[in-house]
């Protein structure tokens, strides 16, 4: 009995391990972070940009290979081959038939071959310069992939904050409400107040709690929707080192100046800059078809025959030769010159591009540039707004604990406060998000961000 009584104590045990067990190791753990560690982060895990540092090295690659057609081709080879039945002619002599041999039983022939291009129509030069412009795409891509990260870290950041922010102003409106019912029970034991009065004040403690409960929802899903934007797993628990920003580094007074800089310095301006050189230089490749070639060769061979497997230097046989190739194209049947044309149609066609997508970036920065505008005008108003909503309160609150005001007035002007601090704030994201946005459509660069040259 003893022994089975230890045996069920155990058992149990075991199980409430088994239950408990996972309940600890399920705890979340905190990581604090700040906007730039944020991003530091975002870039070191996107998959974009891992594939985006690909294509550049891949470029790099490139053009060591376009260097090929411009060093000289290096060729060796060894051949060695051994006769088993070796051919026989049989010639009749005076003294009789003859049988004689050809060949020797063991052959060994090695060569080496040296090719230097020299002129090759202007093709080879022209080749190496497309790829180093296909390098300069993949790195304007890059660079491209590395802003709309920072941009989707930096807005999913804010949005953040405006969760954090919007939860407490509804639990600030929460504690208006309470404090407004133990203000109207108060009166009411008064007898300065009717119970309808306590009725509608306890009626707006009731509304004021779902308001929480959502905030806090909207707040659990930012808090998601950041982690996986920065590459966090879903059960550690955020916390945010930082507040709103409220300038940039850009220069922002300047319209001009912004449209100016954002169509030289964009990333798609680049790339696509980089594609038309590409194009030029492929309408040289094209015209190098119809002009001649000239190679410098030069060729040494040894060629050794034996019998037996070994040799000695009698038995090999040297030759060295050397030479200029020329090669002149008489007629295509016109196939040069049409490539010719399609590779000129389609520098026109990446100019038209170009030209459409500095008119849409400009239009893009005058477009960022007023909402910044209009936003900043809406921060410094919702602060005004605030500070008479919060007078307003203060001073209604007073009036309605010496009988001088309703409670319908104390309800509607703590309604107008929290509406005024929900406006304030938002406020505050659209700034911020508004400095991001312009920064992007002008083509800002943030040096400590970016590792894609490495």
């Amino acid at each position: 009995m003893i022994r089975s009584s230890f045996l069920s104590i155990g058992l149990i045990g075991i199980c409430m391990v088994w239950v408990f067990l996972p309940a600890y190791g399920a705890e979340k753990s905190v990581v604090s972070l700040t906007l730039e560690q944020s991003i530091g982060m975002a870039l070191r895990e996107n998959e974009a940009i891992k594939l985006a540092r690909t294509d550049v090295k891949k470029s790099r690659a490139q053009v060591k290979e376009a260097w090929a057609s411009v060093l000289p081709k290096i060729d060796v080879s060894v051949n060695h081959t051994a006769n088993w039945l070796l051919p026989s002619t049989v010639f009749d002599t005076p003294t009789g038939r003859q049988t004689v041999t050809i060949g020797t039983r063991y052959n060994t022939t090695g060569s080496v071959t040296f090719r230097q291009p020299v002129y090759s129509g202007g093709k080879t030069r022209a080749a190496l310069q497309v790829a180093k412009s296909f390098m300069a795409v993949a790195e304007a891509g890059s660079l491209l992939v590395h802003q709309q990260v920072k941009v989707l870290v930096e807005t999913a950041f804010c949005d953040l904050l405006l969760a954090q922010e919007l939860v407490a102003v509804s639990e600030q409106a929460l504690l208006q409400a309470k404090a407004n019912l133990a203000q109207t029970e108060s009166l009411h034991r008064v007898g300065r107040v009717s119970n309808y009065e306590v009725l509608r004040a306890k009626v707006q403690v009731a509304e004021q709690r779902p308001d929480s409960l959502r905030a806090r929802n909207n707040l659990e899903l930012a808090a998601n929707v950041f982690k996986n934007v920065v590459g966090l797993d879903q059960n550690v628990t955020v916390q945010l080192d930082g507040s709103f920003r409220t300038e940039s580094a850009l220069d922002t007074l300047w319209l001009n100046d912004l449209m100016r800089e954002g169509t030289r310095q964009r990333p798609e301006i680049q790339r696509l800059q980089a594609q038309i050189h590409v194009q030029a230089q492929n309408i040289k490749i094209e015209k190098a078809a119809s002009r001649p070639t000239i190679d410098l060769t030069a060729n040494g061979q040894l060629q050794a025959q034996s019998n037996s497997f070994g040799f000695n230097k009698d038995d090999a046989q040297k030759s060295w030769t050397t030479g200029i190739a020329l090669s002149v194209p008489i007629f295509d049947g016109l196939r040069t010159r049409s490539r010719v044309t399609q590779a000129t149609l389609d520098l026109q066609r990446a100019e038209i591009e170009r030209k459409q997508l500095e008119r849409d970036i400009s239009l893009q920065i005058r477009q960022a540039w007023s909402d910044l505008e209009e936003v900043r005008k809406r921060v410094d108003a919702q602060e005004i707004v605030v500070a008479h909503a919060e007078q307003g309160v203060s001073i209604v609150t007073s009036r309605y604990a010496n009988g001088m005001s309703t409670q319908l007035e104390v309800l509607d002007g703590q309604l107008v406060l929290t509406r005024a601090r929900i406006a304030a704030v938002q406020a505050l994201r659209d700034r911020a998000v508004a400095l991001v946005r312009l920064e992007q459509v002008a083509g800002y660069c943030d040096e400590r961000h970016f590792d894609w040259r490495e």
